[in-house]
């Protein structure tokens, strides 16, 4: 159902709302929680460390900082696969980049969402991507933070010898690092999922296909 601009999708644990105009999800509730305060989006930089201001990434990789948030939606499509199945597709421009941005958002009536982002590059010579991800913004209280990945500590790709596959819980809190130098931390490499939940026990379960 829905109207011009709001497409909704509802059973009775379920509703998810898409902005046809914008090509996002507008609104996401499971059993009366609200999931999502902002809608996933595809994100291609972090905030640089030490090291990145050493090899000038922050001025040679600037393109990519607004890339995904100055995206153009161009179109917005949902087909029903099945009564317990449906697939939204926005596909986007993104004018810093001269490229494409395309989500798939497959919706099952479980409360699952799986979502697919693909960059299509339409021009030649772009600068090194610094990350190529998703980005959400959920409520507050899901404090509790559990994963099956690298830990317990921080760790990349460059830095990880120490952190071992595991099953690790912690706080979303202690996920900061108060470094002198502003600039990201908390990362964790290999994660098959994680979980975030609340004290009444209700959560988000996040699963990589297979990492991320």
């Amino acid at each position: 159902s829905g109207n011009e601009q709001a497409l909704v999708l509802m059973n009775d644990d379920l509703t998810i709302v898409f902005d046809r105009v914008s090509g996002e999800i507008a609104a996401f509730t499971y059993k009366d929680n609200i999931i999502f305060r902002q809608s996933p989006e595809t994100v291609f930089w972090r905030p640089p460390t030490d090291n990145d201001f050493g090899n000038r990434m922050p001025m040679e990789c600037a393109v990519w900082k607004n890339a995904g948030k100055n995206r153009r939606l161009e179109s917005f499509d949902l087909k029903k696969i099945d009564d317990y199945h449906y697939r939204a597709v926005s596909n986007f421009f993104l004018p810093d980049v001269s490229s494409k941005n395309i989500i798939t958002y497959d919706i099952h009536s479980s409360g699952d969402l799986v979502i697919n982002t693909h960059f299509i590059p339409e021009k030649e010579g772009l600068p090194e991507m610094p990350r190529f991800g998703m980005r959400m913004l959920i409520p507050e209280g899901f404090e509790k933070m559990s994963w099956f990945g690298q830990g317990p500590h921080e760790n990349y790709r460059d830095r990880k010898t120490s952190a071992f596959v595991g099953l690790y819980e912690s706080m979303v809190t202690d996920q900061y690092t108060p470094y002198i130098s502003p600039q990201e931390n908390g990362n964790k490499t290999d994660v098959r999922w994680m979980a975030l939940s609340k004290d009444n026990g209700s959560g988000i379960l996040f699963c990589g296909m297979p990492l991320m």
